[in-house]
């Protein structure tokens, strides 16, 4: 099964950025967020399109 939600660590430890790449991301408004208690979680789907633009990014730079 597939997460749909991440921590701020699990979305590193996931996907590579620290805390404070992830924070920055976050204040970009390239992840979606929202709060459970005092805990911050990344949703699997703004995850998942971040790296996608990511990815596409670095094709498009490769092919020109």
């Amino acid at each position: 099964m597939q997460k749909r939600n991440y921590t701020i660590s699990g979305y590193g430890e996931a996907y590579g950025p620290g805390k404070t790449k992830t924070y920055e991301l976050i204040g970009k408004g390239e992840l979606e967020t929202f709060k459970l208690g005092s805990r911050t979680y990344i949703t699997a789907e703004s995850a998942e399109a971040h790296r996608d633009k990511l990815l596409r990014a670095q094709r498009d730079r490769a092919a020109t």
